[in-house]
């Protein structure tokens, strides 16, 4: 029902209309997260692993694409 009265497609689009239009540097900051974990996912998933073998937190080496500001 909230995304038929926002007027998007899905429940997903209506969350992050609503999302974006409230605190759009929250917003981007969600998306640049979400970048980094997508690019660097391999990376990510083997030091998750090495860290629950371990037992304690491991440090962690992922690639960050230079962006213009």
């Amino acid at each position: 029902m909230a995304a038929h009265i926002i007027g998007e497609p899905s429940l997903w689009d209506a969350g992050a209309r609503m999302m974006k239009g409230g605190d759009p540097a929250a917003w981007q900051a969600i998306l640049s997260t979400d970048k980094i974990r997508r690019q660097n996912l391999d990376a990510l998933t083997a030091c998750e692993r090495a860290a629950a073998k371990a037992g304690k937190p491991e440090r962690c080496s992922i690639l960050i694409e230079a962006q213009e500001f």
